[in-house]
């Protein structure tokens, strides 16, 4: 039926697109008449006159619609209760094909090759938007899809939620005489089954879905559905996969998130494919009742695009999708739209101009040597200091002028970017078919060193102000010690960066470490001033814009206070002070437990990985070189298993003969040397010892869980509780080896009750090395 009534509209949709039997999300129901446009909301007025002349022959229409009603039911083909909906679908229907035909008058008149079409009608169960696209992959600057975003898919939760399905007609519309699409979106609300348990964990997705895409949805999309839920429920970010299809070129873009986590998401993503020459033949995105989000998108090659390139630009789509989810829109979203900028280089640019409100020189020498006659120990003399660091601060750039500026010179954001790409980036794999187009971009754009960065920004840019505006960007360039800017999964950008660049006289005390973190509904800092100290995180939030804006131009400066104040407190204890703050953007007040989670997701991907790991793995092998030993003849026992970050690259990283290994599911010990391929395999899954394949332990190996009970092992020795054996195991004689590595444990697991059974009898240690 609705392909039937597509093709009455003058769409032609690919069979794939309306043949129930290929639809791999679900098929379109019936479309209720209540949703159908009866307006047409393209400027032109042909057809606000045809509106107009409807409206007022209403009354006769009606008169009409009763008769064909009563003729079709005395027929008696069609089912009585179907004959309303069927009538008012054909009257509506006329009305479109009308519209459809003005917009071609229109054109004619204009002498266009285009036609205008924008077709909406919006109820509270749901909405129908019609809008025409050019035969190619521009985008649109009025684009419904962001209105689809903000009143509907943004606004989704478990309460109200909306399912979209989306397809672009297959051929021009009308006729060949003009080169225009129509993309239709229809939207429904949900209609979920009810749950005792409100819990977002579930045994089968039929429990959690709407009965209409369960009913219809093929296996392979319920299953690929219920595998991204069940992944985006262990972590916080996105989950991304790309998926060949049946019998077809397209490749299938599955992306799942929790709901409320990101905005203007639905419209950014087609800004991206876009963006790489690629269009969608048809989108599904479906909400379940358990907070997440699941979008279905099938991408090809654009007309007249290089067929040859698609699986370097689904790559690429599928890298930067997990970048855009962090940052859906930035005030570069215009210069992305172009293909001015890349997503990559517009992030970059949007990272940059934050940077410089915060950090931008521009007290001068004045306020030096107005400080330096100032008694310091006078609070009087301090609040004018204070004060006029503020005014100062505020009045020489403001975050419109930064803006304003950086926006002129995409160009040397580009060369900015690729400075920064060229330390950071992650190089294409050695196995990979062919270097990313991103990577491939960066070869195009020269490589300048500092000095010669900082004379081409002088030469392009109008007088000093500018100058040192974008002599920030080299100053954060320089001072990026780690970042995630290109790691697959994350859900907010976060930067270490090398405080050094900070000036003494506003900054007394130097800090140890210094942190960035960006997301979609925040900005935030972490300071600490040891490299293990301790300290609160607070959250900042403004009333109005106002509020907001002194928020922002303090915020550093309070966290370095509150830090530094944590710090003397901290002054009898070993750890040192440190303090966080997360700053809420005026449009996300509400929703400060995301921005949490965001930002401590985001601090642990340049602190936990690659830094402790780092440390331990150059200690270790420090050991190794002093002693002269041979790592595949050294016994190791492991706390921390492979389904952690440290101990899964504590497996990978080595070839020693690994003899036990505790994790939060049980104890896993061979004496002969855990089998090390198993191993591998759980650390690449990330997988608890509880996944490992016990046929490959030797004789005297065995696997005790915490949930076991009354377990013998293979010396006869009977486990009564597997939690109490998994939590002092480490205490256990069977615990001996010639490494110890702790990647994770219990607090207060030694102390001076038990610390003597780390000893043999004879009083030798269990662990030579530790």
């Amino acid at each position: 039926m609705f392909s039937k009534r597509t093709s009455q509209l003058g769409l032609s949709l690919s069979k794939s697109a309306s043949d129930k039997a290929q639809t791999t999300s679900a098929a379109v129901p019936p479309v209720p008449s209540t949703i159908i446009p009866t307006s047409v909301s393209a400027q032109h007025s042909i057809a606000a006159a045809a509106e107009a002349r409807d409206n007022a022959s209403a009354f006769v229409k009606s008169d009409q619609m009763k008769m064909v009603a009563s003729f079709i039911e005395a027929k008696g083909f069609i089912p009585k209760d179907l004959i309303a909906q069927e009538v008012a679908w054909f009257y509506t229907i006329a009305r479109n094909i009308f519209s459809i035909y003005s917009a071609k008058i229109v054109a004619f008149i204009k002498d266009e090759t285009t036609l205008d079409i924008n077709l909406s009608r919006e109820t509270d169960s749901g909405a129908l938007f019609m809008q025409s696209v050019p035969n190619t992959a521009a985008p649109r600057s009025d684009n419904c899809e962001l209105t689809i975003d903000a009143k509907y898919l943004d606004t989704s939760n478990r309460a109200k939620s909306f399912r979209l399905e989306s397809y672009r007609s297959q051929s021009s519309v009308a006729s060949n005489s003009f080169s225009t699409h129509v993309n239709s979106y229809f939207l429904y609300r949900c209609n979920f089954p009810e749950r005792r348990d409100a819990s977002a964990e579930f045994s089968s997705l039929e429990e959690i879905c709407d009965p209409y895409f369960y009913e219809h949805a093929t296996e392979q999309t319920i299953a690929c559905y219920e595998r991204i839920i069940r992944r985006v429920l262990k972590r916080t970010g996105v989950m991304i996969e790309a998926l060949d299809v049946p019998a077809s070129p397209e490749k299938r873009l599955v992306i799942g998130f929790r709901q409320g986590t990101t905005r203007q998401y639905f419209s950014a993503l087609s800004d991206l494919y876009n963006f790489y020459e690629l269009v969608s033949s048809r989108k599904f995105v479906e909400q379940f009742s358990n907070g997440i989000t699941v979008m279905s998108i099938y991408l090809s090659r654009a007309p007249g695009g290089n067929a040859a390139l698609l699986e370097n630009s689904i790559h690429q789509v599928v890298k930067e999708a997990s970048l855009l989810y962090c940052l859906p829109t930035t005030p570069f979203q215009g210069h992305f739209q172009r293909g001015t900028l890349s997503v990559q280089e517009s992030i970059y640019g949007y990272i940059g101009w934050i940077f410089a409100q915060h950090f931008l020189n521009r007290l001068g020498g004045e306020f030096t040597s107005l400080q330096s006659v100032l008694n310091r120990k006078n609070a009087d003399h301090n609040e004018v200091l204070s004060k006029l660091k503020k005014r100062l601060r505020t009045d020489t750039f403001t975050r419109a002028y930064i803006l304003e500026v950086i926006q002129q010179y995409p160009d040397l954001v580009k060369l900015l970017y690729v400075s920064f790409a060229m330390v950071h980036y992650i190089n294409p794999s050695q196995n990979s078919l062919s270097p990313s187009l991103s990577y491939q971009r960066m070869q195009v754009t020269p490589v300048l060193s500092e000095q010669e960065l900082l004379d081409t920004i002088r030469k392009t840019v109008a007088n000093t102000q500018e100058y040192m505006i974008f002599e920030s960007y080299v100053t954060f360039n320089k001072h990026v010690l780690k970042t995630n800017f290109y790691q697959p999964t994350k859900c907010a950008i976060s930067f270490r960066m090398d405080p050094k660049f900070l000036p003494q006289l506003e900054y007394p005390t130097p800090l140890f470490g210094m942190f960035l973190v960006v997301g979609s509904e925040f900005r935030g800092f972490h300071l600490r001033f040891r490299d293990i100290a301790r300290g609160g995180i607070r959250i900042v939030k403004s009333s109005n814009a106002e509020a907001y804006s002194i928020n922002l131009r303090s915020l550093f400066d309070e966290n370095y206070n509150l830090a530094n104040t944590q710090q003397r407190k901290n002054k009898d204890i070993p750890e040192g002070g440190s303090k966080g703050t997360i700053l809420l953007n005026p449009e996300t007040q509400g929703n400060p437990q995301f921005a949490f989670e965001k930002y401590v997701d985001a601090i642990l991907d340049v602190v936990v990985v690659g830094a402790r790991e780092v440390q331990d793995t150059i200690y270790v092998l420090g050991i190794y070189e002093k002693l002269g030993l041979d790592e595949k003849t050294i016994t190791k026992m492991q706390t921390g298993g492979p389904d952690g970050d440290l101990g899964s690259n504590e497996i990978l990283i080595s070839s020693d003969k690994t003899v036990g290994i505790v994790d939060g599911s049980g104890v896993l010990y061979d004496p002969a040397g855990i089998n090390r391929s198993e191993l591998s395999r759980l650390a690449t899954e990330r997988k608890m010892v509880n996944r490992f394949d016990c046929a490959r332990l030797s004789a005297a190996g065995f696997r005790v869980l915490v949930d076991d009970t009354n377990v013998k092992l293979p010396d006869g020795t009977v486990v009564h509780s597997g939690l109490k054996f998994r939590n002092e195991f480490h205490l256990n004689s069977l615990a001996s080896a010639d490494l110890f590595v702790p990647c994770g444990g219990r607090p207060e697991a030694i102390d001076v009750g038990n610390v003597h059974t780390l000893l043999h009898p004879d009083g030798s240690a269990r662990f030579k090395y530790i």
